[in-house]
């Protein structure tokens, strides 16, 4: 497995295939992994070209991705420990762990239809514990977002969350009638035109979906390829809950007609339609988290202020006594130098926003999971990484004082080139 993988071609896409299996399927160990080839910016990208990128970032991320840049830097609070390498399992909820992107294929080599389908029916969410360098991964893949303001990202995510639901949408009615049929054919010609021909073997059907995600790579997210953080948009795909969701929607129907073809396959748009009905995993907490991030953005403007003047100005003090009256006067009483300890200051503004202000997710239980899923968040990690540029400049020289306002908007403003 340490050999070296040419960046595009047929055995290529097959090395890059069995490196999937063997980490999805848990033939492998973290320990294990050290003998696979080095997953360096140019075997990603050619892993993006041959249309398993996502997959290949998938499989060697799982839970550990979401001790992201936030939770390393800012010494986060007691109750959030950071997940260690080797302490990740049975924190997959709590830390978020990456939702998932399309299956892995079946073993393309199969010599028969009962291989293929008892390939099928292995192809689940990876539940082995993390490789070791899967922070240094998450890392990567948040130093790609970074070069593009959080909205852009965001919006390109939800524009692959439509593709990836084609994508699979195309791959379900193929497995089932083995077969590329004319409505599915039309369907793909009219919203990826060219496509088919590009094939360099058309009569393979294996790998139709996998091909078809990179020519959409390729052909609708040219920024993100030409820009460097492709890899990125595949990734922060993975943390949306519609992922799962279309996720477990293409798992139901591919198990359904696998047992028993219907009499019409649905076009995309009633496929589009099913998912859409689905609930999606915690309503209540997707509907709290952008409130939630709003006050985070407020707890990181008032430690940055600290940080940089070891004092809280008559700005701050005001700011908070608006927004969170009877704060300081809680805080001093603990502390009556409250600002000798800006992290300090910084966790108890926190826990005190959370009791006032999210007091139904504490006494409901759903406080870790908000936390998740604002931690979670483009704008969440795009306000760490500004807190963190505040904090690194602070040390050079003085800093502007800014209003809680300006904070903001240069915080949701900021990328790095």
């Amino acid at each position: 497995m340490g050999a070296a993988i040419p960046a595009n071609s047929a055995a290529a896409a097959g090395r890059w295939r069995s490196i999937i299996s063997l980490i999805r399927f848990r033939k492998t160990s973290a320990l294990e992994f050290n003998k696979f080839p080095k997953f360096d910016d140019a075997r990603l990208q050619g892993a993006v070209a041959i249309g398993v990128g996502d997959k290949i970032l998938y499989a060697i991320s799982s839970r550990l991705e979401s001790c992201h840049q936030r939770r390393i830097a800012l010494h986060h609070r007691p109750e959030r420990s950071i997940l260690e390498p080797r302490s990740c399992t049975n924190q997959s909820d709590r830390a978020g762990g990456l939702a998932s992107l399309d299956a892995a294929p079946p073993n393309r080599f199969s010599r028969s239809k009962s291989n293929r389908e008892m390939n099928r029916t292995k192809e689940r969410r990876p539940v082995s514990d993390a490789p070791l360098h899967a922070l240094h991964l998450h890392q990567k893949m948040h130093d790609q977002a970074l070069k593009v303001p959080w909205r852009e990202v965001a919006a390109a995510c939800d524009r692959l969350a439509e593709w990836r639901s084609f994508s699979l949408w195309v791959r379900a009615i193929v497995d089932a009638e083995h077969l590329l049929p004319k409505s599915v054919r039309s369907s793909i010609e009219s919203r990826c035109p060219a496509f088919l021909q590009s094939r360099k073997n058309p009569a393979e059907l294996e790998s139709l979906w996998l091909d078809l995600n990179g020519w959409i790579d390729q052909h609708f997210f040219p920024a993100a390829v030409q820009g460097g953080w492709i890899q990125a948009l595949h990734y922060y795909y993975g943390r949306l809950p519609l992922s799962e969701v279309i996720w477990q929607h293409w798992t139901r129907m591919r198990d359904e007609w696998l047992a028993k073809k219907p009499g019409q396959f649905p076009i995309f748009e009633q496929w589009q339609r099913e998912i859409a009905a689905l609930p999606t995993p915690s309503e209540h907490v997707a509907k709290a988290a952008p409130q939630y991030i709003e006050w985070e953005a407020l707890a990181f403007w008032v430690r940055s202020l600290v940080e940089s003047t070891r004092e809280i100005t008559p700005m701050v003090s005001a700011t908070l006594e608006q927004r969170c009256p009877g704060f300081l006067e809680e805080a001093q009483k603990e502390r009556a130098q409250a600002c000798s300890d800006p992290q300090w200051l910084w966790e108890r503004l926190l826990r005190w926003i959370e009791a006032h202000e999210f007091s139904e997710a504490i006494e409901n239980s759903w406080i870790d999971d908000l936390r998740t899923a604002a931690g979670k968040h483009f704008r969440s990690e795009r306000l760490a990484a500004y807190w963190a540029e505040c904090s690194k400049n602070a040390k050079k020289k003085t800093p502007p004082m800014p209003t809680f306002e300006q904070w903001l908007a240069a915080a949701d403003a900021f990328v790095t080139r």
